[in-house]
């Protein structure tokens, strides 16, 4: 058998765990981290980015005003103020000015927008909707 030579932890050479071998395990921790943060950054930069220019969708559960049948599939020309508070859809030839839901049937809807939701109350947003199974799906008319 080989003879194994057994060492005393207090005789190891101190030299080999110098101070630059530390500086340098830090520089690298260090520089993982910062590639992390700008990877985190930039993903959430991007996601903002991509929701304002209508690939990610923005789910609300709203107030849908809607004028005679829609039957599902069907599109129609909608608006809604900024907040995107309230949908007025209306029928294909119809038209109206505003936001007046006059003669209208309330409902309390899903809807996913595909477009910038400003926030503004006094906007008007119009939007190209397709009235689904269960709720309502609306692309910004740019």
């Amino acid at each position: 058998m080989a003879e194994f030579e057994q060492r005393d932890l207090a005789e190891s050479d101190p030299s080999q765990y110098s101070a630059s071998s530390e500086h340098k395990s830090f520089a690298i921790s260090a520089g993982v981290l910062f590639v992390i943060g700008v990877a985190i950054g930039l993903r959430w930069l991007a996601w903002g980015y991509f929701e304002r220019i209508g690939w990610i969708a923005q789910t609300r559960v709203v107030e849908a005003h809607m004028n005679g049948d829609w039957p599902i599939s069907e599109y129609r020309p909608c608006q809604t103020d900024g907040t995107a508070s309230i949908l007025l859809c209306l029928e294909p030839g119809e038209a109206q000015s505003g936001l007046s839901a006059n003669g209208q049937v309330l409902r309390s809807v899903s809807v996913r927008f595909y477009g910038n939701i400003t926030g503004k109350p006094e906007a008007i947003l119009k939007w190209q909707c397709k009235r689904e199974t269960e709720s309502i799906s609306c692309r910004a008319i740019r």
